[in-house]
């Protein structure tokens, strides 16, 4: 195992080093986001143009990291058991300087607190020594991170002569928010345009009025997991599973995005879902192997978030977060289609409080946030009664792999299509 990694980083150093370099040149082209000739997307694109996210200026520093990184590759002289210690202690460390943060972020937000910034001055201080620290370790990790997850794929069958194309390859970085934008009397993803980090809360509220106002849409800006550039971005979170599941989602796009599935994205609502439905799926079982092969210990954290779905879904006395929201936008849809655009918003909003009573700390919800959240359907939820997503959770059940099913997916180019694959498949 350890043998087909060191071959796949040999062959791939300098292919990697040459597709980051190309991968620059196609972001650089593309960095002005939704570009379409009408003026609705030209008054978007003014609105949000001193809000929105450099592509290039953080990915000509990731380009040059990741070529460091391919060249040197000190994880070659690491034991396995090294390997999975040199990540924990990473996360570890990452877990005190999200910790670190957030004491900052809710000393600003303390309106009993005058003066946050003397408040928090050694909090600062630690939190850029902890900084500092984690810049020395994040590639080494990065680096493990992504040949576990390289070594999974090819145990999978997606592996050829111990290669794997595209590249496993991302970075652990803070994440671009997403502005997404909808019309008022429909739930359908007009525009949406990536945002530089850090913003403020208010800050959001105010580029959302700006767009609504200006418009007469609706709008939200919402956090992302991650985000498929090359290399990709992977946000910062404790939860190895999760990063797992979002690096392989991401490189689940890079797999489709030169075949039919992923080159027609944005040709339909039905594709989009059944692109990020498939890369949630593939995503969340690669991680799974990763988690259960590399980190055993973890396992029992596995099983009891395994365990905790489970009484969720049978237990009345527990709030069912994706079958609620599947119930708020069937009645919204409705209302929307029957042209009570006012009624549809307030009964939202009433529900968000339903929501937030039960723990989740939704900021808004709209017709945007079911256009974005709604794509993503290999669970009931935010995508109401559309079946695009139970299909390609039907088809998936069928599969007798991970690598089939990925593969026929990535040739669907219409739900029909899928709908027959899943008609000639033996039940």
């Amino acid at each position: 195992m350890i043998h087909n990694i060191a071959a796949v980083r040999a062959f791939g150093r300098w292919r990697r080093i040459i597709g980051c370099t190309l991968a620059c040149v196609v972001l650089v082209s593309l960095a002005g986001g939704d570009i379409r000739p009408d003026n609705l997307t030209f008054q978007f694109d003014t609105i949000v143009a001193e809000k929105r996210f450099d592509f290039l200026t953080w990915t000509l520093p990731a380009i040059a990291r990741e070529a460091a990184q391919t060249i040197s590759s000190p994880q070659d002289y690491l034991s396995p058991d090294e390997r999975s210690k040199v990540v924990k202690e990473f996360f570890e460390l990452l877990g005190s300087a999200i910790d670190l943060q957030t004491t900052i972020n809710n000393a600003y937000s303390d309106p009993n607190i005058s003066d946050p910034i003397q408040v928090t001055e050694q909090t600062a201080m630690h939190l850029s020594d902890t900084r500092d620290d984690l810049a020395v370790t994040v590639s080494l990790a990065e680096d493990i991170l992504q040949e576990q997850i390289a070594s999974v794929l090819i145990r999978e069958g997606f592996g050829v002569l111990g290669r794997i194309v595209p590249p496993v390859t991302f970075q652990i970085t803070e994440l671009p928010d997403l502005i997404v934008v909808s019309p008022r009397d429909r739930i359908e993803l007009l525009m949406t345009a990536h945002l530089s980090p850090g913003l403020a809360v208010h800050e959001h509220v105010e580029l959302e009025r700006r767009v609504d106002d200006q418009l007469d849409e609706v709008s939200l800006v919402l956090p992302i997991a991650g985000l498929s550039s090359f290399p990709a971005m992977v946000q910062e979170t404790t939860d190895l599973l999760h990063v797992f599941e979002i690096a392989a989602h991401e490189w689940v796009h890079l797999y489709l995005a030169t075949r039919p599935l992923g080159l027609q994205y944005d040709s339909s609502p039905e594709l989009r879902t059944m692109n990020e439905t498939t890369a949630n799926i593939v995503g969340k079982a690669i991680g799974f192997v990763v988690i259960k092969h590399y980190y055993p210990d973890l396992s029992q954290q596995l099983d009891l978030r395994n365990s905790n779905s489970s009484l969720g879904s049978n237990s009345a006395a527990m709030f069912d977060f994706h079958g609620e929201m599947r119930e708020t936008r069937v009645h919204v849809e409705a209302l929307l289609a029957s042209g009570s655009i006012s009624k549809a918003e307030t009964y939202m909003e009433k529900r968000r409080w339903v929501f937030v009573n039960n723990g989740y700390r939704i900021r808004k919800l709209n017709q945007a946030y079911f256009a974005f959240h709604g794509a993503y359907a290999d669970k009931p939820g935010a995508a109401g009664k559309d079946t695009v997503g139970p299909t390609v959770m039907e088809f998936w059940q069928l599969s007798p792999s991970v690598k089939e099913f990925l593969e026929e997916m990535s040739r669907v180019t219409s739900l029909f299509q899928l709908q027959s694959m899943v008609a000639s498949r033996p039940h």
